[in-house]
């Protein structure tokens, strides 16, 4: 019955709905984490003076609000960099496969443009974050899962 269905039109019609939906669901996932942590970003410069007047250095600041946000210091300063290199989001030279982990690699490259060469780089299925084989955990959300060949994209 199931070899009968699948080679229906209407059953090709349907999955191909279904994938560009999940393609979409995820980058709009994706990106959603990259606009937060830019409006994080921003947040906090709108404070920074209250800390500067305070006595506080922006490491000291970065460092007192992950413990509060209980993130890292360095998904932080990564933040306040984002806003300040990137006030408004759109100049951001991300493009499709945005991610936050990808704006980090953008942030801490010398140049802080993006890398030409191409690189091979899976995205976990749980979080959408971009990792490089032949990670088998996830460096954003922990996820532990089986590394497969076919899941390897080229960028």
């Amino acid at each position: 019955m199931t070899d009968a269905i699948i080679i229906q039109p209407w059953y090709q019609t349907l999955v191909d709905e279904l994938k560009d939906i999940i393609i979409e669901s995820e980058f709009t996932a994706r990106w959603t984490v990259v606009e937060g942590w830019h409006m994080v970003g921003k947040r906090i410069l709108q404070d920074e003076a209250n800390f500067t007047n305070g006595g506080y250095t922006l490491d000291g600041l970065s460092k007192q609000v992950a413990t509060s946000l209980e993130k890292s210091q360095r998904t932080v300063e990564y933040a306040i960099q984002f806003a300040r290199k990137y006030p408004e989001l759109n100049e951001c030279p991300v493009g499709k496969e945005a991610s936050w982990h990808s704006v980090c690699k953008l942030l801490s490259s010398p140049s802080g443009e993006t890398k030409q060469q191409k690189e091979d780089f899976i995205v976990c299925k749980s979080c959408g974050a971009d990792l490089t084989p032949p990670k088998v955990k996830c460096w954003h959300c922990g996820v532990s899962f089986e590394f497969k060949r076919e899941d390897v994209k080229r960028r």
